[in-house]
């Protein structure tokens, strides 16, 4: 099989959950009470504040994973809603090509050189409970599949970063170390809690936007170059070309686009998405699979960040037998309740095998369903 990549995506996740912020009139404790998240939803909608909605404004385009998550046209979800549905809000992380210095309240910056990627975004999500940050790295230029993981990971462990904040500057940092330094800066220029309490990540995501292959109907071999460059992709292993690859069965998921050929590989902590049928020149071909990327991404933040607040309030109930606060306790509920949505797929929220697979691994599922019987809120997640 012959391929040439024009373009590939991969964004890696992680959250921090975390318990009553320390600033009570900050974003973070404005964003943990109803009353304050209603007015930084409106704020977010008027565009005047740092933080924006989570889908693109302007144009009435959603990102389809909200349409479904939120039962609704996102925007005409009114704040009781999006709060009962522990939606986050949206900061763009500023990055320049050198660093001059923090602004807009000490919010962290990020100086970023000499990337090995076409394109990087950096997004902070502000969530009732904690902060989630996503980054993203764009390769648009004609590589073969090999080359193409090589590059990913390149983008991932090359020293390029320099983060100012608080009038100072820190690095340089590889990005895949630069995650755990900006989520302390970010969580404290939101006025959280003084330490993280529940990190977790990354959680990964690639997806070949588009290419060429000599054959796009002919299936994956086991464990061939194009599979091994994929399980390089979906796990992130620097030895993926000397690693034997998981066998195919057991390692990939069910989709329900295009034919049985697509694949999209899972491991713990990351996924593949290979639908070469879809690569096409067309820019309406290229935005459907780089908008299945978004879709993914958004349902995969979505469901560490409600896992870390779960998993935050089992760790409160083997210690003191009950969860710090009544308020960490409704959202606790209501983020077990949302789980058990996703887990099931139900026809009520955004429908994807990526989902329970995700609340699986670890042995993660098992923290669920303990919290779901401590809180009397329902049976074991169940599909």
């Amino acid at each position: 099989m012959t391929i040439e990549i024009f373009e590939t995506r991969k964004s890696w996740i992680w959250f921090d959950a975390y318990g009553e912020p320390a600033a009570a009139d900050g974003f973070a404790g404005r964003m943990f009470r109803q009353s304050g998240y209603a007015g930084l939803l409106a704020e977010a909608a008027a565009g005047t504040g740092p933080l924006s909605l989570p889908w693109p404004t302007g144009s009435g385009a959603f990102n389809n994973f909200w349409r479904r998550y939120l039962e609704g046209t996102p925007g005409e979800v009114g704040a009781t809603s999006a709060w009962r549905h522990l939606m986050p809000l949206r900061v763009a992380v500023a990055t320049d090509g050198a660093p001059d210095g923090a602004t807009d309240g000490d919010m962290p910056r990020v100086a970023a050189t000499a990337l090995p990627c076409d394109r990087l975004t950096l997004e902070a999500f502000l969530h009732p409970h904690g902060m989630g940050l996503v980054a993203t790295v764009y390769l648009r230029q004609p590589l073969g599949l090999a080359q193409t993981t090589t590059r990913v990971r390149e983008c991932f462990e090359t020293v390029a970063f320099t983060l100012m904040a608080g009038g100072r500057s820190d690095g340089p940092y590889k990005l895949s170390l630069l995650a755990e330094p900006l989520l302390d800066r970010l969580r404290a220029w939101a006025g959280g809690p003084a330490r993280a309490e529940h990190r977790s990540g990354p959680f990964s995501i690639a997806t070949l936007v588009n290419g060429a292959t000599g054959d796009g109907e002919q299936e994956v071999a086991e464990d061939s170059p194009v599979h091994r460059a994929l399980e390089g992709l979906c796990t992130g292993d620097r030895l993926w070309a000397q690693t034997p690859a998981r066998p195919l069965e057991g390692s990939t998921l069910e989709t329900q686009r295009g034919p049985e050929q697509h694949l999209l590989l899972a491991s713990e902590h990351g996924r593949a998405v290979w639908f070469p049928w879809s690569f096409t020149r067309s820019a309406s071909r290229r935005s459907s699979l780089g908008c299945y990327h978004r879709n993914l991404v958004l349902l995969s933040l979505q469901v560490e960040g409600l896992l870390g607040l779960v998993e935050l309030a089992a760790d409160d109930l083997t210690v003191q037998g009950r969860v710090r606060s009544g308020r960490m306790e409704d959202l606790t509920r209501l983020a077990a309740q949302h789980l058990g949505r996703l887990y099931g797929g139900a026809d009520s929220t955004y429908r994807s095998a990526s989902a329970p697979a995700q609340i699986d691994a670890g042995g993660r599922k098992a923290k669920v369903d303990d919290v779901r019987r401590l809180l009397g809120i329902g049976p074991a997640l169940h599909r």
